[in-house]
């Protein structure tokens, strides 16, 4: 709950923030040696949101003074693009088995917000919604299967982790994901694949002093259905149901629902 800033007698009310997310993103993959290859991804974000204020009782509100911290908005930017390096050591592997291990950086394309929480004090509109990180971070991946007759088991998991604070004083909190289930084939050109999927957020920081905002565990249930083209080109519809949030912040929580992604592969 929260005062209506800057009145001198502030009414306490809540501000329900809806944001849809649409990200459009290139993946290009080269490889230039037998185990080895480089990739790139570089995204496109459409972050549209809602807002509405409502009381302790559950009442609309009119908030003039709230929209200072959350209005509703289109914005629209490239994110932060990401380049890793992947090896796949074939020696130490099982037949059917394969191993991918991959080390990269993202790099701070993505546009980024002056310190909200400093803003908000002093009655100043301001920006909760990023683009990027604003730093050079590290990013490490890893991903291994296994297949046999007709099925195989996947697994994967990721981690980002910023090191420092960016120009406007916020060191971005790391990022770790997941996810791990079967895969069968049902004819030569579609396959299923289910997968239990989460990601971990840790705490970010503004000049040292904790994002009361930031830090979550989201775990979820994926369904995909490869479809095979031709030899060269595959469509991947997915969808991802969002089953627990939890937050560690007190300040704000949030709640997801489904995540809808469709993949188009093209191989040269």
């Amino acid at each position: 709950m929260e005062g209506s800033h800057p009145d001198a007698d502030p009414v306490p009310n809540r501000h329900i923030v809806e944001l849809e997310w649409f990200r459009t993103r290139l993946d290009v993959a080269y490889g230039f040696s037998p185990g080895w290859d480089v990739e790139g991804a570089f995204p496109f974000d459409v972050k549209r949101q809602k807002v509405r204020f409502e009381t302790a009782d559950g009442e609309p509100f009119e908030n003039p003074q709230g929209l200072i911290h959350h209005r509703g908005e289109t914005l629209e930017g490239i994110g932060d693009l990401r380049f890793l390096v992947n090896y796949r050591p074939r020696e130490v592997l099982l037949e059917g088995d394969l191993l991918r291990i991959g080390a990269g950086i993202s790099l701070p394309t993505g546009e980024i917000e002056e310190n909200p929480f400093e803003l908000g004090d002093l009655g100043l509109r301001h920006r909760h919604v990023q683009f990027g990180t604003g730093t050079v971070d590290p990013v490490l991946r890893l991903g291994w299967s296994t297949t046999a007759d007709g099925w195989s088991f996947n697994f994967s998991t990721g981690i980002q982790w910023p090191l420092y604070e960016n120009r406007k004083g916020f060191r971005a909190p790391p990022l770790f994901d997941f996810s791990i289930g079967p895969t069968a084939r049902i004819t030569d050109w579609l396959r299923l694949g289910v997968r239990y999927t989460g990601m971990l957020q840790g705490r970010g920081h503004w000049e040292g002093e904790t994002d009361e905002n930031s830090g979550f565990f989201f775990q979820g249930v994926s369904v995909s259905m490869p479809v095979r083209i031709s030899p060269e080109w595959s469509v991947v519809p997915s969808a991802t149901r969002i089953f627990s949030v939890r937050t560690r912040g007190d300040a704000d929580g949030f709640e997801m629902e489904w995540v809808l992604q469709v993949t188009v592969e093209f191989r040269l």
